[in-house]
């Protein structure tokens, strides 16, 4: 299993948990993005990406706005 599937296999369980500790709906949220803070809070993930040239520009693109959005950082590096 991936990690990413493990990620969201760990969120679903800790919503139903929450749902069966009677934790209301709207509240779902910021439970879990406080969780989630406690328990990968302080993990860095890096990531590599493959595109073909023509895609960059608008990758690069989308990952700026990303990064701007969530306080992380985009790198651009190439391989000659």
């Amino acid at each position: 299993m991936s990690l990413g599937n493990e990620m969201h296999e760990w969120r679903k369980q800790l919503v139903e948990k929450l749902l069966l500790n009677g934790v209301e709906a709207e509240d779902l949220e910021g439970q879990v993005s406080a969780a989630e803070l406690v328990v990968f809070g302080g993990q860095v993930a890096t990531v590599t990406i493959e595109v073909p040239l023509k895609h960059a520009k608008e990758l690069k693109t989308i990952l700026l706005d990303f990064s701007q959005k969530n306080g992380s950082f985009v790198i651009a590096k190439t391989d000659n």
